[in-house]
């Protein structure tokens, strides 16, 4: 799981977005959720909290990575949301930043979670 994506603001200004594990591990930090329930924290009531810390822990990752240290905030990251259009425009940026999420992450953990459920519970013996 590696999602590199590249926001591009009206200021012209660029941020890199990397969805990885520990982008999705800060995510999850930060929405005090685990891995399963972020589809739910993406279509819930505080679905704006969720999407800015998204946005957060993806830009995060590629200056931790580089052994620097972020000094944006989450001000920032919803100046960002404002920035491309808004988390309504159904045609951009955020929109197909999450449901790229959404479709490589959030899907597989749920069919994970389904395909252990069918499993029988029974051991062969003899």
């Amino acid at each position: 799981m590696r999602g590199h994506y590249e926001l591009k603001l009206s200021s012209g200004d660029k941020i890199q977005l990397q969805f990885c594990t520990w982008s999705l591990k800060r995510f999850c930090k930060l929405q005090g959720i685990g891995p399963a329930e972020i589809g739910d924290a993406l279509n819930g009531t505080d679905s704006l909290e969720a999407i800015a810390n998204l946005l957060r822990s993806a830009a995060e990752y590629p200056l931790y990575k580089q052994g620097l240290t972020p000094e944006f905030t989450d001000i920032d990251a919803c100046d960002w949301i404002d920035e491309v259009g808004s988390i309504f425009q159904t045609d951009g940026q955020i929109i197909d930043y999450v449901k790229y999420i959404v479709s490589t992450t959030v899907l597989n953990i749920k069919g994970n979670t389904k395909e252990e459920k069918k499993k029988p519970n029974k051991a062969k013996l003899g």
